[in-house]
């Protein structure tokens, strides 16, 4: 399940990096392969097929929208597509603190980046397969193309935590934060 604030623009967020990196827990970078055959990712040196389930979307406050779609992500163990496009996708995940169940996702991809052998993507300013952790290198190349709220764990009730005064507080004070 995925929570959008319908009134931002993705690149308000590279505004807010040096804001946002406080509260920065951790980071993922997926291959991202699209052809006609379907979508596929290449994560951990493994290949999943990713089969979109669509949910209808729900409004909950004025600019808040819940979107319950997900992918059913299934290993495949043949070839690859022999026609597609390929991304390399970074999402930076952000919470308020460890034991916050509402996580901010940032996805985006970086410019001018290569990948090693192992498809492995390389910062351009680093040599090693991941963003580097000074503030400044991490973001300078980094485009955000999409930010969503996540919750943190996935056995709970949705409409329990739409309903807690601590889901409401933590995504109002997001609101602030990103609004302001």
């Amino acid at each position: 399940m995925k929570i959008y604030l319908d009134n931002l623009d993705p690149r308000i967020v590279s505004k807010k990096f040096k804001n946002l990196h406080l509260y920065f827990r951790k980071f993922k970078t997926i291959m991202e392969l699209v052809s006609g055959s379907g979508i596929y990712h290449i994560e951990n040196n493994r290949f999943y097929r990713l089969k979109p389930v669509d949910c209808p979307i729900k409004k909950i406050q004025e600019n808040v929208i819940i979107d319950e779609s997900y992918f059913v992500k299934t290993e495949v163990y043949s070839q690859i597509p022999t026609d597609y496009l390929s991304s390399l996708v970074t999402t930076f995940i952000y919470s308020f603190n460890e034991k916050s169940k509402l996580e901010l996702h940032v996805e985006g991809y970086y410019k001018n980046i290569k990948v090693n052998s192992k498809n492995n993507p390389i910062h351009p300013l680093m040599k090693e397969p991941e963003p580097p952790s000074d503030l400044d290198k991490k973001y300078h190349y980094f485009v955000p193309t999409d930010f969503y709220f996540c919750i943190g764990n996935k056995e709970d009730k949705i409409e329990k935590m739409l309903e807690s005064a601590f889901f409401q507080e933590e995504l109002k004070e997001w609101i602030e934060f990103l609004g302001s």
